[in-house]
């Protein structure tokens, strides 16, 4: 018995089509939820119209008895109707869908907007960091061009067992050729590097801090 009673209760929470549209028109549903409403109704007016064609086809049948022709007739015009109210309902479903969609645009361009302003705003706050890393690089680079002079003059005379080679070709693990083969899987960073000002310099005129102005 309590077997039979759920399954009353089950059904019961299923809610007709035309519930379901009602509902449709007080409630915020989704773009997709609306569609797939719309695409039930108008398979629901489908089966209405094929419905009302086979009783048209009865009444009209001159075969037929007047009781059964009179029972087709209103098995069509109860199709008929329905066919009409879900071709009305298809109709108003499909412009709440359209204005569903450009709302969720809007909502979702809103959003972005807002995502794409906090991350610029962090950035900005990020970007703190470059000028002081950048020069920090720029002094490095300048020590290594540096240093790289005097190693050229340290050089001269030595063997291949004394050459001292560059830092660069050191702490990269490059080849022996690192300055005399250029490899462009490989760039040498005291030519390769360029760091712009991070804001306009009154005492310089080419806007960079690496390669520096003296080089």
């Amino acid at each position: 018995m309590a077997q039979g009673n759920n399954i009353v209760s089950i059904r019961e929470e299923v809610r007709s089509l035309d519930d379901r549209i009602a509902d449709a028109f007080d409630a915020d549903m989704s773009s997709d939820a609306l569609e797939a409403l719309q695409t039930e109704v108008e398979q629901a007016s489908r089966e209405a119209k094929a419905e009302s064609q086979a009783a048209a086809d009865k009444a009209l049948d001159p075969k037929v008895r007047p009781a059964e022709f009179a029972d087709a007739r209103r098995k069509m015009d109860d199709a008929n109707f329905r066919s009409s109210r879900m071709d009305a309902a298809a109709d108003q479903l499909k412009e709440m869908h359209r204005k569903a969609v450009a709302s969720e645009a809007r909502h979702q361009a809103a959003a972005e907007y807002e995502a794409a302003k906090a991350e610029r705003d962090q950035l900005v706050k990020d970007l703190e960091a470059y000028d002081k890393h950048a020069r920090a690089i720029a002094s490095l680079l300048d020590r290594l061009s540096r240093n790289d002079s005097r190693l050229s003059k340290a050089n001269v005379g030595q063997t291949a067992a004394t050459w001292l080679h560059s830092a660069q070709q050191i702490a990269r693990g490059a080849q022996h050729d690192f300055n005399v083969q250029h490899d462009e899987r490989l760039p040498n960073l005291i030519g390769g590097v360029r760091l712009p000002n991070f804001r306009i310099e009154t005492n310089s005129i080419h806007g960079t801090m690496w390669p520096a102005a003296t080089r």
